[in-house]
């Protein structure tokens, strides 16, 4: 998914910078991909929920997080994009990481 993500900023987003951080907070590993490209074509947080339903964001990695039972979080503006994945180490993810990691 990191890879993934490395790549639609370097194809898409226009941007100059891109943070990647992995890391572990409570049962979860947590991936925080933060750049300051233009954004996604939708801006504004969406959950995953809203992304599968809505048909937005990257397709293949929302299925992926899906198919983990993990979280992932889309906050796009026309001055950048943050995506927060979290996958449960064991089982299923904690109900909400955000707040969690470091803020933008």
């Amino acid at each position: 998914m990191a890879e993934e993500g490395i790549t639609n900023v370097h194809r898409h987003s226009k941007a100059s910078a891109l943070t990647v951080r992995l890391g572990s907070v409570g049962n979860n590993w947590v991936l925080v991909m933060v750049d300051n490209g233009i954004g996604f074509e939708f801006h504004g947080v969406w959950s995953l929920e809203k992304l599968m339903s809505s048909g937005q964001g990257p397709c293949v990695m929302k299925e992926r997080v899906q198919s983990l039972r993990g979280n992932l979080m889309i906050e796009s503006t026309p001055t950048g994009a943050r995506i927060e994945i979290s996958i449960p180490k064991h089982g299923k993810c904690d109900e909400s990481i955000s707040g969690k990691t470091e803020a933008r």
